[in-house]
């Protein structure tokens, strides 16, 4: 039986097509999005309903229910960086499988998870930790602001001097996105060049699966501003085996010094103008969704099946491109308001980078 900690569609979708039987934890907020087929025909067997995934007295309150009522919960499993504490606590407090508290702590706090990147000798940007004495006048820019706990970019801003670093320190409880609770900053040299991200599936402490893409747009770009699309270019292994040897060797390291195994990691690096692989960050989840579909086209298997599927047959064969020559472009329409696409893309638009246009 395995716990899972929020709702994503796609996600249940995977463990009920696998047989997977599982008890949801879903936030009261978020109950009428969840589908009726996986209580009918699906594989949910239970399911708590709290008021946030983050209150300790409430998930304090299931793994008692749980521990009283007998329940051999195999595995905790986190969807997203929201519910990634929570996963680490429950997985903690019931002794099963699943990340550890500690080790998700390394990956959601970046201030953390850069630290441990030099530890590695993992080449990343120089990154400060905001502190109320930081002499913002004494930095280099342009720089890079982030929540140090954040999440798809949210609050992510370019800062090119220090009046608008301390704008943004200054005002930073007041704008940040609803869902963060960390106040914390960190503050990191820009990195002029390419944008890409790796998905890797690892396995007895192993990279078993691996996949590059290239983004199309800056995601700083469309994160933060009124973007009507997102795309990336799926880079196939044998025109960038280079590329795929420098980042296996950085998850290996990543795999050790990080103590994960048996999970999905995505990564988000830069290859600058001198030709440097920089990571920027990882985390122990998939990468967005159309990341997920992309995976669906190359490999006939979305990224929420490869995780589940090395889960449950950590012995099956490592997966291949369904066509090695193809090359994949996939675009993301992102809805502008309540779910909906108020208007598509123009072809000039897409015409100025490498989408389905060019």
């Amino acid at each position: 039986m395995f716990l899972i900690c929020n709702y994503w569609f796609d996600i249940y979708k995977a463990l009920d097509s696998l047989g997977q039987n599982y008890i949801a934890i879903i936030e009261s907020c978020n109950v009428h999005n969840v589908h009726s087929s996986h209580e009918i025909t699906g594989c949910m067997k239970g399911k708590f309903i709290i008021p946030t995934i983050d209150s300790i007295e409430s998930l304090t309150s299931i793994v008692n229910t749980i521990k009283l009522s007998g329940l051999d919960i195999e595995r905790v499993i986190s969807i997203g960086e929201l519910s990634q504490y929570s996963a680490g606590f429950l997985t903690d407090q019931l002794k099963c499988g699943g990340l550890s508290f500690d080790a998700i702590n390394l990956t959601r706090d970046k201030r953390l998870m850069k630290t441990k990147f030099k530890e590695l000798g993992l080449p990343c940007a120089n990154f400060y930790s905001y502190q109320d004495n930081n002499h913002f006048s004494m930095f280099s820019y342009p720089l890079v602001a982030k929540p140090a706990c954040g999440f798809a970019l949210f609050n992510t801003k370019l800062m090119h001097n220090s009046d608008q670093l301390n704008d943004y320190v200054n005002n930073f409880k007041e704008f940040k996105d609803p869902h963060l609770i960390s106040n914390a900053i960190i503050i990191e040299d820009f990195v002029d060049g390419d944008e890409y991200v790796a998905d890797c599936f690892i396995s007895s402490n192993q990279v078993m699966f691996l996949s590059i893409s290239k983004d199309n747009l800056p995601c700083m770009n469309v994160t933060n501003e009124a973007v009507r699309f997102d795309s990336a270019e799926y880079l196939n292994i044998k025109l960038n085996s280079e590329l795929y040897k420098c980042i296996h060797n950085y998850y290996s390291k990543i795999i050790s010094g990080f103590n994960i195994n048996a999970c999905i990691c995505h990564m988000e690096l830069f290859i600058n103008k001198s030709g440097e692989v920089i990571v920027s960050e990882v985390a122990t989840r998939p990468g967005g969704s159309h990341f997920n579909h992309l995976a669906k086209h190359v490999y006939g298997k979305t990224l929420y099946e490869i995780w589940f599927e090395g889960i449950l047959n950590p012995n099956e064969e490592i997966l291949h491109e369904l066509e090695p020559d193809d090359f994949f472009t996939i675009v993301n329409m992102i809805p502008q308001e309540n779910g909906k696409l108020a208007s598509l893309p123009t072809l000039n638009s897409l015409s100025d980078y490498r989408t389905l246009v060019s």
